[in-house]
């Protein structure tokens, strides 16, 4: 019989970026960024002239409303998430509708059009970097392990990529013992009823649903995200 031997390399690779909670510091670089961001996007546009209304917005809607985390490379602000805070949903605007998207009547309002052109769509790529470490704890008392994954379908649901988010879903339910009780362990279910309906799956988005629902059949009637689910099961065909 012949034997071998495999060296593994116990080495992370160094990451690219970094996330961190947003602070007030963060505000002129978070709006810099919006700005060169959409400028890119749409050149014709002078997006300068816009930057008090932004601020204003970012102050006073953004910022006491929603959790932000700011990606960070060689001490420069590189990106931006934000998530509402009860339902755990990253929050986005699209272009031509002025309210945010978990405001009443955003669907109403984008449902002609559809969701293009979202702002800050390029943490999908930013996330990319975190998966040599997603699966990792951080400490023995909670665990962040797979939040990049959820984060990452949640984007892609927010841009329309129903394939790609119903497999960062379905990958943190492949390791539901990383997860543990945390909330992502039943919203993941509730992202994949949301992408099966988008690739046109109707039969696998209602079961997951239904495999949400039953998880939280003791919620809160009036929790917002489930109510949201309930109205989203409710409409598919």
């Amino acid at each position: 019989m012949r034997s071998s031997t495999a060296i593994v390399s116990t080495e992370m690779p160094e990451p690219s970026f970094t996330l961190r909670r947003y602070c007030a510091a963060d505000e002129d670089a978070a709006i810099e960024l919006w700005r060169q961001t959409w400028q890119l996007v749409y050149p014709a546009i002078d997006f300068s002239v816009r930057l008090d209304w932004w601020r204003r917005r970012w102050r006073d809607e953004l910022v006491p409303s929603a959790i932000i985390i700011m990606a960070e490379a060689q001490e420069r602000v590189v990106g931006f998430v934000t998530v509402d805070p009860e339902s755990l949903e990253p929050r986005f605007k699209v272009i031509g509708c002025d309210k945010w998207s978990n405001e009443p009547g955003f669907a109403e309002e984008t449902a002609a059009t559809g969701v293009t052109g979202v702002c800050g769509s390029g943490i999908i790529e930013a996330l990319a970097a975190s998966a040599p470490y997603e699966l990792g704890q951080t400490n023995s008392t909670f665990t962040f392990a797979l939040y990049p994954v959820y984060l990452r379908g949640q984007a892609n649901l927010a841009t329309k990529r129903g394939a790609a988010a119903a497999g960062e879903f379905q990958k943190i339910l492949d390791h539901a013992s990383l997860v543990g009780n945390a909330a992502i362990g039943a919203l993941a279910r509730l992202g994949l009823g949301r992408a099966y309906a988008l690739v046109g799956d109707t039969a696998k988005s209602k079961s997951a649903y239904q495999d949400f629902f039953a998880l939280w059949k003791n919620a809160d009637p009036d929790v917002p995200v489930l109510k949201q689910a309930k109205a989203e099961y409710a409409n598919l065909q």
